[in-house]
């Protein structure tokens, strides 16, 4: 090998992120006689390459749909800029990087890049670390009301992502779910109706049980129940503190403070406090909420970071070079290598059936970069779904 002379690259590597999530990517070529050229530093996006994808975006917002009427994606495209403009002042705080919304005709196209057995009861997730949510929405049904259910509360989910997350304090499930369906614009008139009557009947859930998830495997009625106590208790907590009293809240956990103390100093009062006065409201007099352990104090989820964000162009912008994947090459014949001259061959890692590439499509989406062993924060967005 003779300086100037081109080096081809290929690595393959198995990840089950989902798509679009960036990486930061560098060569390193070493040959035997110790020399080292290396690439410059770029930005690869995972996209889901399956599809002639659509996009409909500005600033704050990408909508991904394939294979349907542009009037579906202008629906959802409509839907999201409201539900943006609608949260930004519950929230109160502005999005770092734009939300990246990816449509998905059905279960099958959905379920194909995750690994593993997925839950037919799954219709959407959200992983707020790359500012992506991923959806199902088939064409059957009312796919209008769903999309007024889904967009905003998926979208709540990405933006109390920025306006609370700390790596050593954990948001009760119930806080982030009930704020996503108080979120959505369909009448939740049912859904309340639904809480004040187990409260009647005595099948209340304890709203304690609902700091840590709402138990995947129990039945789908005590499920759909607690996803209902959620939006009524966040309910009642705007109602009685205001918008004023939530983002205080929300900010008390970014800050780090654990549960209890989050409530107290952002509320005047304790979680129990807070749970007791809740039941009242549902009539329940002299109710107690029932004896816990101890909840952690930290999670094992990295700290978000926000690597890189996207113009309306697609342009990557202020890049922070944090993780990245480095594959090194180690030429066996002697002599320099002059690192101008290295060529590189990107192949991107395939999930499930998602097809490789050379390169990265125009049109991708935004968010942060995560190292090989980075574990994404997942939410989960649970609804009946109709099985094919």
């Amino acid at each position: 090998v003779v300086a100037g002379t081109a080096v081809d690259l290929e690595y393959m590597w198995e990840t089950t992120n989902p798509p679009s999530t960036p990486f930061y990517y560098r060569w390193e070529v070493t040959d035997a006689d110790g020399n080292i050229a290396q690439t410059p530093e770029e930005l690869v996006f995972y996209d889901d390459t399956r599809y002639d994808w659509q996009i409909l975006q500005n600033d704050n917002l990408q909508v991904w749909w394939h294979d349907r009427d542009a009037s579906f994606g202008e629906e959802v495209f409509a839907i999201a800029n409201q539900a943006f403009a609608a949260q930004e002042p519950i929230f109160q705080t502005a999005l770092e990087f734009p939300i990246k919304i990816i449509i998905y005709n059905n279960f099958d196209e959905f379920a194909e890049w995750h690994v593993g057995e997925l839950s037919e009861f799954v219709g959407g997730e959200a992983y707020p670390n790359i500012g992506v949510t991923t959806q199902i929405v088939s064409a059957y049904g009312s796919q209008s009301r769903w999309l007024n259910d889904v967009i905003p509360h998926e979208i709540s989910h990405l933006y109390l992502a920025q306006a609370s997350y700390n790596p050593t304090a954990i948001m009760p499930r119930w806080l982030d779910e009930g704020l996503a369906s108080y979120n959505e614009f369909s009448d939740q008139t049912e859904a309340l109706a639904q809480v004040q009557r187990a409260a009647d009947t005595g099948d209340l859930l304890p709203l304690s049980s609902l700091q840590r998830g709402f138990g995947w495997q129990s039945r789908e009625d005590q499920i759909g129940l607690a996803y209902n106590e959620s939006l009524h208790a966040v309910t009642y907590l705007v109602k009685t503190y205001g918008r004023t009293g939530l983002a205080d809240l929300l900010a008390a956990y970014k800050d780090g403070q654990p549960t209890n103390e989050a409530f107290m100093s952002a509320l005047g009062i304790s979680f129990d406090e807070f749970e007791i006065d809740w039941a009242a409201s549902l009539g329940l007099t002299g109710y107690a909420p029932p004896t816990r352990p101890p909840l952690p104090t930290s999670r094992p989820s990295p700290t978000m970071m926000v690597l890189a964000t996207r113009s309306a162009t697609n342009t990557p912008i202020s890049p922070v070079a944090e993780p990245m994947l480095v594959a090194t090459a180690v030429v066996v014949e002697p002599t320099a290598i002059a690192e101008t001259n290295v060529t590189v061959i990107v192949q991107t890692p395939t999930v499930g059936a998602t097809p490789t590439r050379a390169d990265k499509p125009v049109g991708t989406g935004s968010g942060l970069c995560g190292s090989p062993l980075l574990l994404l924060p997942l939410l989960l967005w649970w609804r009946p779904r109709r099985k094919k």
